[in-house]
């Protein structure tokens, strides 16, 4: 939000979680990221990650690494992993 303050809305939130903090849409696991934000250059897609244990590894599903490649060879798009 700090960094795209007029375009970060809940509607951004488009995966399953958002269900226990915002109202309309239930949300879809299977787009391969959490968050899609739009911005005058870039559709951004962020994937929210984190872990438990000390070596902090997570893992990637095949939709998100099929998302994440695709998007690389896009230029307007953008898929960055968010670490919690």
């Amino acid at each position: 939000r700090r960094r795209y303050p007029n375009e970060m809305t809940d509607d951004c939130w488009v995966s399953s979680n958002r269900a226990a903090f915002c109202t309309g849409s239930l949300g879809d696991d299977s787009l391969g990221y959490d968050f899609r934000l739009l911005t005058e250059r870039n559709e951004w897609l962020f994937e929210v990650k984190s872990a438990i244990d000390a070596g902090g590894e997570f893992e990637l599903s095949p939709r998100e690494l099929e998302v994440a490649g695709s998007a690389s060879l896009e230029r307007k798009r953008r898929y960055r992993i968010l670490y919690v």
